[in-house]
């Protein structure tokens, strides 16, 4: 069976077309004035283009190595190739942080520790709605419960299964 890494750097690999920024991400980043941000699960980092472009420095984390390996080349973001349970988030270090389209429940409370004050926190992952293993989808309201620590600034249920929860740690 083939690693979790060698199955993303396949993927990667085969992609052709251009990284996008995610619509909630292009519509939500704002909400914090820019400063040092996390792309968890970055993939090939569209929406690390997107911030870094934006003057925000850019943590990107992903398992793949093909998928990180363009984004060395852009000024303002510093790839890490390494699974994301093995990430040191710090402690009060982002301003903002993403985790789009990727879903582990282990890392939660390291996300709500590496949040600055007033620091915004977007994530979007597939639901219990969704076709998709439910290893890795949110219950219902699980995003809710998980980040009641945080100001909730906006929570959805999309078309697609997908949940996007934005908040905001207070203090």
């Amino acid at each position: 069976m083939p690693s979790i890494k060698n199955k993303w750097n396949t993927k990667y690999a085969q992609m052709k077309h251009e990284p996008l920024a995610d619509p909630d991400v292009v519509r939500f980043y704002d909400l914090v004035p820019k400063g040092r941000a996390l792309d968890i699960a970055c993939g090939r980092g569209g929406n690390a283009i997107f911030l870094a472009s934006r003057g925000f420095t850019v943590d990107a984390v992903d398992i793949s190595d093909v998928a990180l390996a363009p984004l060395k080349e852009y000024p303002g973001i510093t790839p890490f190739c390494q699974d994301i349970a093995s990430f040191d988030f710090g402690k009060n270090r982002y301003d903002l942080i993403l985790n789009i389209n990727f879903f582990e429940r282990s890392i939660f409370e390291n996300i709500f520790l590496a949040l600055r004050p007033r620091g915004i926190f977007i994530s979007k992952v597939f639901t219990y709605k969704s076709s998709m293993n439910p290893t890795y989808t949110a219950k219902k309201n699980e995003l809710l419960e998980l980040y009641n620590k945080l100001e909730i600034v906006y929570y959805n249920l999309d078309k697609n299964a997908k949940a996007i929860l934005v908040g905001r740690k207070e203090r």
